[in-house]
């Protein structure tokens, strides 16, 4: 019996890998613009997404962008604030960690990025 259960499931399996759809191809446009686009691109000049627990965005202010400049209000360990900006150019340079990628943190009212062991990039 344990035989006839271990054959059913295998078959179900192999049928089911059998009819697996492929993976839809891209569109032609969007691959000539990938090609034709830097892949620092992306993510430069473009506000860092809320993903990090350890974000700046849990300890910055009135967080915009004025051109390619990333500029905040950041609290500092005494608790006064500080105006911040870190220029979002830099930003693909940044060290990216394996589960959460690049992103900035707020360092006593500067913004930097880069994790522990990591050269840092700040901000003014």
């Amino acid at each position: 019996m344990n035989r006839s259960i271990v054959s059913t499931v295998c078959l179900l399996l192999c049928i089911g890998l059998a009819h697996a759809a492929p993976p839809a191809a891209k569109p032609a446009a969007d691959k000539a613009l990938d090609a034709a686009l830097p892949k620092a691109a992306a993510s430069a000049c473009a506000l860092p997404p809320k993903v990090d627990p350890f974000t700046f965005w849990d300890s910055c202010k009135d967080v915009r962008m004025n051109g390619c400049t990333l500029e905040a209000n950041c609290r500092k360990a005494d608790g006064s604030w500080r105006n911040a900006t870190f220029d979002m150019n830099k930003f693909p340079q940044c060290y990216s960690d394996f589960f959460g990628g690049r992103n900035l943190v707020n360092r006593n009212g500067t913004l930097c990025c880069g994790y522990a062991g990591t050269p840092q990039i700040c901000g003014t």
